[in-house]
């Protein structure tokens, strides 16, 4: 490759290159575009979804993901399963999707906002939630959805069931946080304002308690069914994104510049535990009391495997760094280069990538050869 290396390689002050419809991301494999939600069905099983229709499916942890066809390029926010071949996922314009254990296929909502998330209490069952006080609720596994009417602005960002007939919506209200129960499979909702901006994400441990996180490091906890929203502090005033518990002991949240805070007392205390990342975490999940995954912006995708104990960046293999200029002398031979001097080649079509030595440290902003 050297002698194709030294090919031209132009120091032009053009600005980086930007992706555009039609164009499918390569590198970092399988893609780079931001993950809202994470979801594992057991230990080595597991769906992420993101921008632009982004579905990846992992079989061995997450050490290595592969894309699915989605069939959509809007924004996916949230995927929920209840069993490897029974997935859901929603997203921008009332995009809602159905895995049948082979292929995603869309299902009609008759709605055209955004939907933050989705939850089914059995295989007919399921609700998802939205902006502009939308709850879509299904009674035959997706065929037909309805639209409940509530009365208000609320935005309802999170939705989990304990069973058929109790449930929890999380949302915000104007400058406020809001959640809504329900006892009797949504006929009738009762609702409370909860002191935070927004909340973002909420979860039950089982049918007594439960966790809500929202911005400004806003945790509230639910010891018991019929106790209040009482107010936890973690010391973080970073906005939180999600929460997940494995009992009603212990639990862990995720948000904003890759904090992640575990507790094992019910939340009393809280514990900061190292990402060694910097990303925002949009979602964690986890399974049990060993493993657990957290994705966030630009594709990142943490995983532990001792509890929380250490988080492992899953590895992506590939041209990383800003790039700038692309080549390709046929199908199979490319180069890109970047900043600080990158200079990445590939000779099999851009399904793996070789670093190579560029010899200097200057940005690189075109290639031809």
């Amino acid at each position: 490759m050297k002698t194709i290396l030294t090919c031209l390689i132009f120091l032009l002050s053009i600005g980086p290159v930007f992706s555009q419809s039609g164009w499918y991301w390569q590198n970092p494999v399988p893609q780079g575009n931001p993950l809202h939600d994470v979801f594992f069905t057991d230990d080595t099983n597991g769906w992420a979804v993101g921008d632009l229709g982004s579905i990846l499916y992992t079989r061995d942890q997450g050490t290595t993901w592969l894309k699915q066809k989605s069939h959509t390029d809007n924004i996916l926010f949230a995927v929920f399963f209840r069993f490897p071949d029974d997935g859901w996922a929603v997203g921008q314009t009332g995009t809602i999707l159905h895995w049948d254990g082979e292929t995603w296929t869309p299902q009609n909502s008759g709605y055209t906002g955004l939907l933050f998330d989705v939850h089914f209490v059995n295989s007919q069952k399921g609700w998802a939630v939205g902006q502009d006080e939308t709850v879509l609720y299904t009674s035959n596994g997706g065929d037909t959805w309805s639209r409940l009417t509530f009365e208000g602005t609320q935005h309802y960002f999170s939705v989990s069931f304990i069973n058929e007939n109790e449930g929890y919506l999380a949302g915000a209200a104007g400058n406020n946080g809001v959640i809504k129960y329900t006892e009797n499979g949504g006929e009738t909702w009762d609702i409370e304002i909860i002191p935070a901006n927004r909340m973002n994400s909420i979860f039950f441990a089982d049918e007594n308690s439960g966790w809500a996180v929202g911005d400004n490091g806003a945790i509230f906890h639910k010891a018991h069914a019929d106790s209040a929203w009482v107010l936890q502090n973690c010391g973080s005033t970073n906005d939180l994104a999600s929460v997940s518990a494995i009992n009603p002991h212990q639990v862990w949240i995720a948000g904003k510049e890759g904090i992640i805070y575990h507790s094992n007392d019910d939340g009393d205390t809280w514990f900061p535990e190292d990402s060694k990342v910097t990303d925002d975490l949009n979602s964690i999940f986890i399974l049990n009391g060993e493993s657990g995954w957290a994705v966030g912006d630009a594709g990142t995708s943490i995983h532990t495997y001792n509890g929380g104990g250490d988080w492992l960046t899953l590895s992506t293999t590939g041209p990383t760094g800003y790039l700038y200029g692309i080549s390709f002398m046929y199908p199979e031979l490319g180069v890109v280069v970047g900043e600080n001097g990158l200079i990445y080649s590939t000779l099999d079509g851009g399904e793996n990538w070789v670093k190579d030595t560029s010899h200097v440290s200057v940005d690189l902003y075109a290639v031809d050869i």
